[in-house]
């Protein structure tokens, strides 16, 4: 079953189609995006995006909410630099590669 789903070797060569790498760029730089500015705009993100009154709270609650905000950005952020890795060095373990599509 894992031999179906998963690539044998995993290189750079990318037989599938090229509009996966597109869209898999887009979502990874969307998500980097996301974290960089959470992680730089915490208090602002969280209490205007998110809807978190933070003023009724005190200001040591306001920050440990602030800081959790920001330790999952970075979280997400290591996770979508990894992403990014697989994106220029090992391409062929991105999804929708015709040759693993076929086996299916």
């Amino acid at each position: 079953m894992f031999n179906q789903l998963l690539p044998q070797h995993i290189d750079n060569t990318y037989l599938g189609h090229k509009l996966a790498l597109w869209l898999f760029a887009l979502v990874v730089s969307v998500m980097i995006t996301q974290s960089v500015l959470v992680v730089f705009t915490g208090y602002s993100t969280v209490r205007n995006a998110d809807g978190i009154p933070l003023d009724v709270y005190t200001p040591a609650a306001a920050q440990t909410v602030v800081a959790l905000f920001a330790l999952r950005a970075l979280s997400g952020l290591i996770i979508s630099l990894l992403c990014a890795l697989v994106l220029l060095r090992y391409r062929s373990a991105i999804p929708f590669n015709h040759n693993r599509r076929s086996e299916l």
